[in-house]
């Protein structure tokens, strides 16, 4: 999507400017996409998610071994 101005943006179906606030375009009914969480935002939360997980069963593994034992 090409800028039109600071206010609008160009519809990628119609060619019509919208309103940066808009979701839907006024012209032909086209949704916009939704503008989500960063890359880097993403890869860093699941990366974390990850290290809690594993750190969890790392953490019930030595608790059983230890009742084991």
């Amino acid at each position: 999507m090409k800028f039109v101005n600071d206010e609008s943006i160009k519809c990628p179906s119609c060619g019509g400017q919208i309103d940066l606030k808009e979701s839907k375009c006024p012209h032909c009914g086209c949704w916009m996409a939704v503008r989500g969480i960063s890359f880097y935002t993403f890869w860093i939360a699941l990366s974390l998610i990850v290290i809690v997980l594993i750190s969890y069963i790392f953490y019930a593994g030595f608790l059983m071994l230890n009742r084991m034992l």
